[in-house]
């Protein structure tokens, strides 16, 4: 892996509050979106999409995407969040590292989108 990108994942311990794992998701979105490689997989994937009036269509493209290319693995940690243009790379991840990938994507056609933390009490799983 490039050196450059190792700070790119990131555990996550358990004492740590789902708006503090929400505010790393965002800031690894954030420089995925500066990222020209993830700039070029946009463009190369769904840049006909920009233009696509209909939200509909914009996201399932995105999630069809998703589905057909990457691979879902549970994480070795607590929690570990993977840069959504790291994970074009790694081709597998968990749940919300498909979520950061798929705001993101959603974010680069201009589609709005945002993270809706959900979550159980430990006491209710």
């Amino acid at each position: 892996m490039n050196v450059a990108y190792k700070e790119e994942i990131i555990n996550v311990h358990p004492y740590e509050s789902i708006i503090k794992t929400i505010e790393m998701m965002n800031e690894l979105e954030r420089e995925s979106l500066k990222d020209v490689g993830f700039i070029d997989f946009v463009k190369n994937n769904f840049s006909f999409l920009i233009n696509e009036k209909n939200i509909l269509i914009k996201s399932n493209q995105i999630h069809t995407w998703i589905y057909e290319n990457l691979k879902y693995v549970k994480d070795n940690y607590d929690e570990t969040l993977i840069s959504p243009r790291l994970l074009i790379f790694f081709r597998q991840g968990d749940c919300d590292d498909f979520a950061m990938l798929t705001k993101t994507d959603r974010k680069s056609t201009r589609l709005n989108s945002s993270h809706i933390p959900l979550s159980r009490m430990p006491s209710s799983a």
